[in-house]
């Protein structure tokens, strides 16, 4: 996961404001994200992030709440 300044289609500077990563596990449409670490903020490792998801051909949907408490949807597409 890395983090910009907004979403690439609408951030101006696109510099980078950080980064996390861990584990993940996806069955019955749920979408768990484990954050082994977090470079804004590290209070957050260990946190478990719970979202629901939908895989339909080459798009990935997945909707919950983030590492703020904030709700977000991303739709991720396999590119080949």
């Amino acid at each position: 996961m890395v983090i910009f300044n907004g979403p690439p289609s609408i951030a101006k500077s696109m510099r980078f404001m950080g980064s996390g990563g861990g584990t993940y596990s996806a069955q019955n449409r749920e979408y768990i994200e484990t954050l082994d670490y977090f470079s804004r903020d590290n209070t957050k490792v260990g946190k478990m992030l719970p979202f629901d998801f939908l895989q339909k051909d080459d798009d990935w949907y997945h909707k919950g709440l983030n590492s703020k408490g904030k709700l977000m949807h991303e739709i991720w597409h396999k590119r080949i």
